[in-house]
This record gives C-alpha cells, sequence and structure tokens, in this order.
C-alpha cells in the first residue's frame, strides 16, 4: 500500500467514522464497508433478495449466510482497522 491513504466509504457512501464499527466483506469489486447498524446490514441483504429484517442478530446471521467471510472491524483512522471479536 502507498503513503497515500485510501479513501474508504461505507455502504452510504459515507467515509468511515473512526472508532466506528463495520462489517467487511469481500465482493468483486474488492471490499464492502458495512456500518454496523441494522439498517445498514439490512440494506446490504437486499442485494442479495433479503431485505426486510427487524431483528440485527437475524441480519448477521444471514449476513454470514452468504458472507461468509464477514468480519467486524472498528476503524482506527488512515489505513488501521482492529478486528472485534
Amino acid at each position: 500500500m502507498n503513503a497515500e491513504s485510501i479513501k474508504r466509504l461505507d455502504t452510504n457512501g459515507e467515509p468511515l467514522q473512526v472508532n466506528g464499527r463495520y462489517w467487511v466483506v469481500d465482493d468483486a469489486d474488492g471490499e464492502v464497508y458495512i456500518y454496523d447498524s441494522l439498517i445498514d446490514v439490512d440494506n446490504y441483504l437486499e442485494t442479495f433478495g433479503d431485505g426486510g429484517h427487524d431483528d440485527y442478530f437475524l441480519a448477521v446471521l444471514a449476513l454470514y449466510g452468504y458472507c461468509h467471510e464477514a468480519k467486524r472491524y472498528r476503524y482506527m483512522g488512515g489505513d488501521t482497522f482492529e478486528e472485534e471479536k
């Protein structure tokens, strides 16, 4: 990675927030950053035709069903992420 920081945007087109939590999945175009909220996870699931979840836990389980490699990270700024267990 070069010295210049890569500008990362979440699925809403917003810059990542320092100390914000994001679900990160890989798709054909690279990494996708989904803000850690029911609405944003559910909106991403709509790309698989699986939207309408009312429960965060069930939405995350569905996300894992489509994206087995999904992991939750805290964005620390710049190019630094910390995996949340």
